[in-house]
């Protein structure tokens, strides 16, 4: 007996559900890094063009990837950002249409885990102090504080 996983991204695609996801490697780096946030929104294959990046089915096996040409007799030709081909396909389930911007963290002050820490949004430059967290979002308060050089990453978004 074969075990099935369910495709939780392919059926709230297919029931019209635009949503926030994130992805883990780096293939498509540096447009989305490894769990970067990202909004996946329904579509069908005729409507992408080249440098698009769809959520797709290609000999079987799902991509958050790039279109790298466009036939239409054969589909969209798809392909990661880092040179490799995955194949021609017309199973297009989501689009990509907004890449939420990555903070990164510069500082970290007493306190808990979360309190006190600093994040820039490297769009803008911009500062935020996280005040607390529930769960998984993040509230933030402004403040100005020394860099200290740090690689943790968290996902930000001012929306």
């Amino acid at each position: 007996m074969k075990l099935m996983m369910r495709n939780y991204k392919l059926e709230r695609l297919l029931a019209g559900e635009t949503f926030e996801t994130s992805e883990k490697g780096n293939s498509m780096s540096p447009l989305i890094t490894s769990g970067q946030k990202h909004l996946l929104a329904p579509v069908n294959w005729e409507d992408c063009e080249p440098n698009d990046i769809v959520y797709c089915k290609v000999n079987g096996r799902f991509y958050t990837h790039l279109v790298k040409s466009k036939n239409t007799m054969r589909g969209l030709l798809i392909g990661n950002n880092q040179g490799r081909i995955n194949g021609w396909t017309k199973q297009v389930f989501g689009k990509v249409i907004k890449v939420l911007s990555l903070a990164l963290l510069l500082s970290s002050c007493t306190g808990n885990q979360y309190d006190g820490l600093i994040l820039v949004d490297p769009e803008t430059g911009t500062q935020y102090m996280l005040d607390h967290s529930v769960g998984d979002t993040y509230f933030v308060k402004r403040g100005q504080m020394r860099v200290i050089n740090s690689d943790t990453t968290f996902v930000f978004s001012n929306d």
